[in-house]
């Protein structure tokens, strides 16, 4: 995590998703890395993370799912991938705060 949000975690354990790298090695915060369409972001756990997304939303319908920042990935994830496999979107509207672009 980027110094500021381990500032803002105050000595709290972080909470993911899932994991990512970058190959930018400048000193500054990860969101605007992730925003950086000359960045490489690679992905760990994101299948994992959407297959959970997806079995909590089919075991108690969910009418509206809201991400923050990472978890807008996992939502978008879980869009495409339903849309892949000819599925329905298992609910109704999408909300996001601070969304990541899918790299």
């Amino acid at each position: 995590a980027d110094p500021m949000t381990v500032s803002l975690a105050k000595g709290r354990d972080f909470k993911v998703w899932f994991r990512h790298t970058t190959d930018d090695s400048r000193d500054r915060i990860d969101f605007f890395k992730q925003l950086d369409p000359s960045v490489r972001v690679t992905y760990d756990g994101h299948d994992a993370a959407v297959d959970k997304l997806l079995r909590a939303v089919e075991q108690d319908p969910t009418d509206i799912v809201v991400a923050l920042f990472e978890g807008s990935i996992v939502v978008h994830l879980a869009v495409a991938r339903c849309l892949r496999e000819g599925r329905c979107i298992p609910w109704r509207l999408s909300i996001f705060f601070g969304p990541l672009c899918i790299r």
